[in-house]
């Protein structure tokens, strides 16, 4: 029996390569040489460097850490919102696909206002998910009910128990809003619009109402099965059994707001500096911006948001300057920023049959 010796590497192969290494060192090192032994390069290298320097010196690097902070925040936001429908439609949706759902419903909402966009986009992946569409309205509708009673709550604990962790000056902002506010809507417009308000809901309300009764008569002659409304039902019944479900949804409804209520907090202090209000007033006002652009159904192209929350940054004391560059820095970051992903996101939910 003949033992064999492994092959070993070719000679002509590594003499190859080293002469490659030798030519890619010489390289390198033949233009430093020459530019160390010219005086006149180094200068102007030295002066290159300098410039270079001053430049990056003149880069306000309190904005772009403010930046990362939003964007981070801004991901969070998405990601509260996914855990939020998933609670809400009490399915186990992959947190994955969740977030890209959310992503989506956000492209939509920027074209349709009064978040009818997102709200359907919500109604459509649930029920391509397996949850009847009479359950599925029912779990979107129930998201935002109780996303407004959960800002509503968290609003009162940072006015009531903010001072407790150093949060203090909240209550005062929201006095110096709440004037400005009825300085800029009399309680004339204020009352005329609740009484329209009023008005249009209990027509819609007699319309829901008698066409229910129209269906179920129509239900009962055919012998047909259980509709949307006993879905709806069926959905709004098993949440409210569970009440684990129900602070989940709470804190995380919470969660999407405040997540970016801190990130406008960050990028006003960033930018202002010290010309802007304490933390807890900043909170207040990205709370009370927001809910006035949500309040005028126009589409987001139109700004209202950004209207609305410069309006609120000027009347608590911010220079006009400061404050447009805060809003507009902030929403660039957590809310136009995300656009492309949505895109991708409505693609690839579309591929896979969820939308």
């Amino acid at each position: 029996m003949v033992l064999r010796q492994p092959p070993l590497l070719h000679a002509t192969a590594v003499d190859r390569w080293r002469v490659v290494t030798v030519v890619a060192a010489l390289a390198v090192l033949a233009p430093l040489w020459a530019l160390a032994s010219d005086e006149d390069s180094l200068a102007g290298l030295a002066s290159a460097t300098d410039g270079v320097t001053a430049a990056i010196g003149r880069v306000p690097w309190p904005v772009v850490a403010a930046g990362v902070v939003a964007l981070t925040l801004g991901v969070a936001h998405y990601l509260l919102a996914a855990v939020a429908i998933r609670v809400s439609s009490g399915r186990p949706l992959p947190l994955g696909e969740a977030t890209l759902s959310q992503l989506a419903s956000s492209v939509f909402n920027r074209v349709v206002p009064g978040g009818i966009g997102g709200a359907a986009t919500n109604a459509r992946y649930l029920s391509r998910r397996g949850l009847p569409m009479g359950a599925a309205l029912a779990a979107v509708g129930t998201l935002g009910v109780l996303g407004a009673v959960a800002d509503l709550l968290g609003a009162g604990l940072l006015l009531l128990g903010g001072a407790s962790v150093d949060l203090g000056g909240g209550t005062q902002e929201l006095g110096v809003l709440a004037a400005a506010g009825m300085r800029w809507a009399p309680v004339s417009h204020l009352t005329g619009a609740a009484v329209a308000a009023i008005a249009l809901l209990a027509a819609g309300g007699a319309a829901y109402f008698i066409g229910r009764r129209r269906r179920r008569n129509r239900a009962a002659g055919a012998g047909a099965g259980p509709g949307r409304g006993a879905h709806a039902m069926r959905q709004l019944a098993e949440l409210v059994r569970r009440p684990d479900r129900i602070s989940t949804l709470l804190v995380a409804s919470a969660g999407t707001t405040f997540v970016l209520a801190f990130a406008f907090a960050v990028v006003v202090r960033a930018v202002a500096g010290a010309a802007a209000p304490s933390l807890a007033a900043l909170l207040v006002v990205y709370l009370v911006g927001a809910a006035a652009a949500s309040a005028v159904h126009v589409p987001a192209v139109a700004g209202p948001a950004e209207i609305a929350l410069t309006a609120a940054l000027v009347a608590s004391g911010v220079g006009a300057g400061p404050a447009l560059v805060s809003v507009l820095v902030f929403r660039g970051i957590t809310y136009w920023a995300p656009v492309p992903v949505g895109v991708l996101a409505v693609r690839s939910l579309r591929r896979r049959g969820a939308l």
